[in-house]
This record gives C-alpha cells, sequence and structure tokens, in this order.
C-alpha cells in the first residue's frame, strides 16, 4: 500500500480476472471528463489491501488503544451518515468482547442535547469516526463531551492523518487519534473502503493481541478477496432485473450492514432507487408494505441459529407471496431450506471452512451492496464519483451552521 505502483498493478491482476470487474472500470471511467479515472470501483477493489494496511497501524499501538477502553463503563459510538453506520457495525462486538455498555449516537443528535445521551456519572470513551477528520459535526460533538462531561475519554478513527480534527485537539488531555492508511480515504462521494476500514480498525481493538489481530485479518481479507471476485457477476443479474427498489435485511451487526448499503445506493442512484434497511422481525411490523414485484430483496444471513429460525420464515413468506422481484442471500454456511427460497445466493467462504462471526461481518456483508449501488448508478447514467448532478449531497456535508447555546 505504501507503494502506489503496487497497488496499480493489484488493482489491474484484479480486473483482468473477471470480466464484470473490467467492464465496471470501463464504464465507470466513462463517466469522467478528460482522462480522469473513476475512484469509486478502485476503492471498492482495494479494500482487502486497504485492511491489512490499516490493521498493521493498529497492531503498532494496539496496547496504548486498548488502554483507553479499560475502566471504560460505556462506549458511545457517533460520526454522521455513513460514520455512524460504522458504530451500528460495532454495537454487538463491543458489548459481547468487552462486556460494556456500547451505543451508537448521530453527532447530528448528540449536538443538540448531549445530555439526553450521556450521564456525567460515566466513565466512557467516545470513539468518533470520520473519514475527512474535518466533519463540523464531529468537531461540535467532541468539545461539547470535552466541557461538559469530562470523565470522557475520546479517541478519533479517521481515513486523513492530516484532517483538521487531529489538529484541533492534539495534546487535549483525555483526546487520541488514530489515523488510517491514507489510501483509505476515499475521493468518491461515497464512502466504501473508508467505511469497511473504519469498522475493522475499530473491532480490532475488541482482540486479545496482536497475533489474534493479525490472524483475524487475514482471515477477513482472504474472504472479501475471494468474494470479490465472484460477486459482481451476480450483482449484474439483479441489475438486469432493473429494479426500482433495494430493500436489505439483517440482525444485529449485520442490520448495521444492511443500513450502510441501503445508504450506498441512494446515494450512488442519487435518491432515484428508494431503499429500506430492517431486521427481518421488525420488517413484519408494517415495513413489508415497501416490498413489490419491482423489489430486489438482499438477506444477509445470520450464521446463529437462533436468528436463522426467524430468517428462513421471512424469506420463505417472502417467495410464497411473490412479493419481490429477486431475492439474494448472503452467508455462510446457506443451507439448502434458505437456498430453496431465494434466486440468487452467495457464500462467504472463509478460509478452510471457518464461519466468520456475525459481528466481524459487516465489512464482508457491505461489499454487495456497494457493487449494486455502483452498478445500478453506471445504469442510470450517473458518474459515480459524483452521482448528484444537482447538488443535492457532497462528499464533505457543506451548509452546517453551528450555533452555541447561550449560557
Amino acid at each position: 500500500m505504501n507503494d502506489s505502483r503496487a497497488l496499480k498493478e493489484y488493482w489491474e491482476e484484479r480486473r483482468q480476472q473477471r470480466q464484470w470487474w473490467d467492464r465496471l472500470f470501463k464504464d465507470s471511467d466513462a463517466r469522467k471528463e478528460g482522462c480522469a479515472k473513476a475512484h469509486t470501483p478502485r476503492e471498492i477493489l482495494q479494500q482487502p489491501r486497504a485492511w491489512g494496511a490499516s490493521a498493521q497501524l493498529v497492531v503498532e499501538r494496539l496496547a496504548d488503544l486498548q488502554s483507553l477502553l479499560k475502566g471504560a463503563d460505556r462506549i458511545v459510538f457517533t460520526g454522521a451518515g455513513s460514520s455512524v453506520l460504522v458504530g451500528k457495525c460495532l454495537e454487538p462486538a463491543f458489548r459481547k468482547q468487552l462486556g460494556c455498555r456500547a451505543d451508537a449516537v448521530a453527532t447530528t443528535d448528540l449536538i443538540l442535547d448531549p445530555g439526553l445521551y450521556i450521564r456525567p456519572d460515566e466513565h466512557g470513551l467516545m470513539i468518533s469516526f470520520s473519514r475527512s477528520g474535518a466533519s463540523r459535526e464531529s468537531f461540535e460533538a467532541i468539545q461539547s463531551v470535552l466541557n461538559h462531561f469530562p470523565s470522557y475519554r475520546h479517541l478519533l478513527i479517521t481515513c486523513n492523518p492530516e484532517g483538521e480534527l487531529i489538529d484541533t485537539f492534539a495534546g487535549v488531555e483525555g483526546f487520541q487519534a488514530l489515523a488510517l492508511h491514507p489510501a483509505t480515504c476515499d475521493q468518491a462521494l461515497a464512502m466504501t473502503s473508508s467505511f469497511t476500514s473504519m469498522v475493522l480498525a475499530a473491532q480490532l481493538l475488541t482482540l486479545s493481541d496482536r497475533e489474534e489481530v493479525v490472524a483475524h485479518t487475514a482471515t477477513i481479507s482472504h474472504a472479501a478477496e475471494s468474494f470479490l471476485l465472484e460477486v459482481p457477476g451476480l450483482v449484474h443479474r439483479i441489475a438486469e432485473l432493473n429494479p426500482q427498489r433495494v430493500c436489505l435485511l439483517g440482525a444485529g451487526a449485520l442490520f448495521g450492514a444492511a443500513s450502510e448499503g441501503a445508504l450506498k445506493i441512494l446515494e450512488l442512484t442519487d435518491g432515484r432507487i428508494p431503499t429500506l434497511a430492517e431486521t427481518y422481525l421488525g420488517v413484519r411490523h408494517g415495513p413489508l408494505s415497501f416490498l413489490d414485484r419491482s423489489t430486489a430483496l438482499v438477506c444477509l444471513v445470520s450464521n446463529v441459529e437462533s436468528s436463522r429460525h426467524y430468517e428462513r420464515e421471512l424469506i420463505a413468506e417472502v417467495k410464497e407471496k411473490g412479493l419481490a422481484a429477486t431475492t439474494v442471500a448472503i452467508g455462510y454456511p446457506l443451507d439448502s431450506q434458505i437456498i430453496s427460497s431465494v434466486d440468487e445466493w452467495i457464500e462467504i467462504d472463509a478460509a478452510q471452512g471457518s464461519v466468520i462471526s456475525d459481528m466481524f461481518r459487516p465489512p464482508l456483508d457491505v461489499i454487495l451492496p456497494q457493487l449494486l449501488a455502483l452498478t445500478l448508478s453506471l445504469r442510470a447514467g450517473l458518474d459515480p464519483d459524483n452521482p448528484s448532478p444537482r447538488g443535492a449531497i457532497n462528499r464533505v456535508a457543506e451548509g452546517v451552521t453551528i450555533y452555541q447555546e447561550r449560557q
């Protein structure tokens, strides 16, 4: 990752292995002016390498970073947009691995009234996520908690080592920053490798030692390598059905992945394809009406058998009632009952048949919706790097004025 030539060779090697990758690169490049190259497909494809490079940075500081977790009776994950969904993906891992309360609270909520979400008697850690390291809401959230809740320590995980947040809070007592590898600072509008790299970096903090961090990163990177080679063809078949809406289902950490996938499709199609993220039980309470014969349903299937009971029932009901244009299942291993109830399925192939726990799966499970978002964006005639020609959204949220409360 330190050698730009090596990274370019990596891209070229991978894109030539599957014709669909070659098509995605060519179609994405065709949307650019002049000789510019598109960022989005490259940033999706680089993810296994980006994870390895960022994991090495975590390994180098593991003891120091884990010391922040000691004594914390609560973890608050914060960010806006995809960045707060990083936190939604992390809640189960931190609760189970560390045995503490862990909650994702958006900076867009936190800055309005932090006292609604944080108690003064808590000894907590706030982990802020920011691709750009320059979000106004992130600055205000960190500063507000520093001012009013001094018992909280702070960790900023960002993809930009030169971001303003690092410069602003460097040297402040109780504040530390982890800047990931610069390649993770996606240049496209929508977060892809930046999202998964921040999720993985935080997940690694819950592991016991450096050896476990290295082993886990190798396992998940291997699984992603295989997944990235297999999934484009499946995505192409989904896109050929011309879905008019997309629903993603997942439970626990996989609900966070489903939410991020839904956001990616919404962003990259400039809102032209409505999306919904729900849980398998939650979707029955009204949101199932979102599904129709123009809907692509993407099911992130749990590895936990107690959850699968409900997932099998819901997937079978969708098939019986003909509620979707196509139903896709992602998981490992997928049983025959689920496979017989879906139109498409793909397994996440970990090395030597090992099963990756749900709480560590989000970086893998968002890959298919990332690629579906890219493909649908191209089919809509958009530039995936800048899919909102009307200027509705930007790479870094603009137009936000921070209003200081009068004392």
